[in-house]
């Protein structure tokens, strides 16, 4: 009957025009196929623990770029059939559902771009953050050796107070070129969003951990100009106990009747002038070690106290020098 030709008509004229579209959505599929596949090696990447890579970054944005551009051809071939179908038919509320699937997919590619290129922007300074957290490994190894050592009553060395202030040279300088990247990201970012505040977050704690190791790095250089101040302490008291037990040795020679001989006499100057000498040099470099400190610390109060104690050894060492 010619009603039904007439329908037979409609249809074909209908599928017709699918036909373009029908082909963009083909493409469409495959590249969100082939985005799939890229998306799942990734994931098996991330799981062996390593991360994107730029050339991933790029090639998901690629392919999203091309899907975003099919999806706007379709939206727009598929707009227009609007302009074709009767308002109250199947086909136009169809055309309609189409469009609005369409727009959800563009819109949730955008959103995703918009992840992807945030996460672009942080490879560089999470590769430098992940550098940090190889140093701080390194220096949580040696600080539990020191720990170690401490409790078995030997103290730092030299070698130990240089391998402490080189790795933290280098943290400081890892953060510090964090921050200068995290702060160009700032003129990125919209001020009012979240990820702006969150980067604000994380630049205040940057600051914060290179402040505590500038602080750290004061205190390991105040003990490391220490330790030639204590060696020579140990010094000067390692005299004194020889001194004491010769001076114990010469009493009880005394007691039997047997009076000091000038050899004896001798050894005592000689071990007094080594005091003397010792305190002085002590003295001087505390003299020193104070003009690096506030005279309101307690650093400073401290080698005020040690450098006055010296002084009145110095003046008993003196003494007992005369009295020989």
């Amino acid at each position: 009957s010619i009603s039904s030709l007439i329908q037979e008509q409609i249809q074909w004229n209908n599928e017709i025009l699918q036909i373009p579209i029908q082909k963009i959505q083909d493409y469409s599929n495959s590249l969100s196929n082939a985005r799939t596949d890229l998306e799942n090696s990734i994931a098996e990447q991330e799981a062996r623990g390593a991360g994107k890579t730029i050339e991933q970054y790029k090639a998901m944005q690629s392919m999203s770029m091309r899907q975003l551009e099919n999806l706007s051809r379709q939206k727009e071939m598929l707009s227009s059939l609007l302009d074709v179908y009767d308002k109250d038919s199947s086909q136009y509320a169809e055309t309609q559902g189409k469009i609005q699937e369409i727009e959800n997919s563009v819109s949730s590619l955008v959103q995703e771009q918009a992840r992807w290129n945030q996460e672009l922007l942080r490879i560089p300074i999470d590769k430098i953050a992940s550098q940090y957290d190889a140093l701080s490994n390194a220096r949580k190894d040696l600080e539990n050796s020191l720990s170690l050592q401490e409790s078995q009553g030997m103290g730092k060395t030299l070698e130990q107070y240089q391998a402490f202030s080189s790795i933290s040279r280098q943290q400081i300088q890892s953060l510090s070129q964090q921050k200068e990247m995290l702060t160009a990201l700032l003129d990125v970012y919209d001020k009012d969003s979240d990820i702006y505040s969150q980067t604000q977050n994380e630049i205040q704690g940057i600051e914060d951990s290179i402040s505590s190791l500038i602080q750290e790095q004061i205190q390991w250089n105040q003990e490391l100009t220490q330790i030639p101040i204590d060696k020579m302490k140990e010094y000067s008291d390692s005299l004194d106990s020889v001194k004491s037990d010769l001076k114990e040795f010469m009493d009880t020679q005394n007691a039997r009747g047997i009076a000091a001989t000038p050899d004896q006499y001798q050894q005592l100057n000689a071990i007094t002038l080594a005091q003397l000498e010792a305190l002085k040099s002590r003295k001087e470099m505390l003299t020193q070690l104070m003009g690096q400190y506030s005279q309101d610390s307690d650093a400073y109060k401290t080698a005020s106290q040690e450098i006055r104690e010296a002084d009145s050894a110095i003046q008993s060492l003196t003494r007992d020098q005369y009295e020989w």
